[in-house]
């Protein structure tokens, strides 16, 4: 009997090992670590009138599906590029970062005699700011000056699915954004607030805005979700850009955090 209840124990087990073989939990975190890419090169008019351009990003390499890793590798490098020109077309990135510098370089030298000692510059740098076992959200914070009264920057946040490449829109993470919108008003005029402005929310929007759009520039974070609105997107280029950290807290029942983050 003690012989055939050892056999009933053994064949149990190795089904259940067998189970756990076959069908990993979703929830073991991706083993994922990422090298740092970086393209720089200068060329000038003369010793102070330079065009300068520099990228910099992350290439993960891990435990993840090799095509649906590509595809996010590949997103995000086209971001590197595409943040200054959304023409450029999407040829490997050594050859759109060629194309990109001598374009500058041309621009340079097309306003250097009007213009001495003024640089242009085009700098990317983008990087990790949280993973999950099923999310990965990268940031890539951009600047350039092409001439004019003053340069242009601005950050693109980004998640991606893990299993899947795509990246996660807000509507996925909260459905209902009418609900949505109080919170990210309130916390657009409490920034700018810190920032020094004393103005409603109506006296900083283009008036065709009654309201804070909605954006899809987010990211989900350990604390909740990262809003950012670029320079001249939703306000005159004097507010700047506006980063606003929703936190699960806060958001309540409009999102399931355990969903995004565990």
């Amino acid at each position: 009997m003690y012989y055939i209840k050892s056999i009933v124990v053994l064949f149990v087990f190795a089904i259940l090992l067998s189970a756990c073989q076959q069908n990993p939990s979703t929830n073991i975190a991706p083993v994922l670590t990422s090298s740092t890419f970086k393209l720089s090169t200068e060329d000038c008019v003369k010793d102070s009138t330079c065009a300068k351009v520099s990228i910099e990003y992350p290439v993960f390499v891990g435990s993840v599906n090799p095509e649906t890793l590509k595809s996010i590798n590949d997103a995000i490098a086209k971001e590197a590029v595409m943040s200054f020109d959304e023409g450029t077309p999407p040829t490997p990135i050594p050859a759109a970062f060629d194309t990109m510098a001598k374009q500058l370089f041309a621009m340079l030298k097309s306003d250097g005699s009007t213009i001495p000692g003024m640089s242009y510059y085009y700098e990317s740098k983008g990087q990790s700011v949280f993973m999950s076992p099923k999310f990965l959200s990268v940031e890539s914070i951009s600047a350039y000056f092409t001439g004019g009264a003053h340069g242009m920057y601005g950050t693109k946040l980004q998640t991606y699915d893990l299993h899947t490449g795509k990246v996660v829109s807000l509507t996925d993470v909260v459905k209902d954004t009418v609900a949505l919108l109080p919170l990210l008003e309130s916390a657009f005029v409490a920034s700018k607030k810190e920032e020094g402005a004393d103005s409603k929310l109506e006296d900083m929007l283009y008036t065709d805005n009654k309201h804070l759009p909605m954006t899809n520039n987010f990211c989900i974070t350990k604390e909740g979700i990262r809003v950012n609105y670029l320079p001249y997107e939703v306000a005159a280029y004097a507010f700047g850009e506006t980063d606003i950290l929703i936190t699960w807290e806060q958001l309540g029942k409009l999102a399931d955090s355990k969903k995004w983050i565990e």
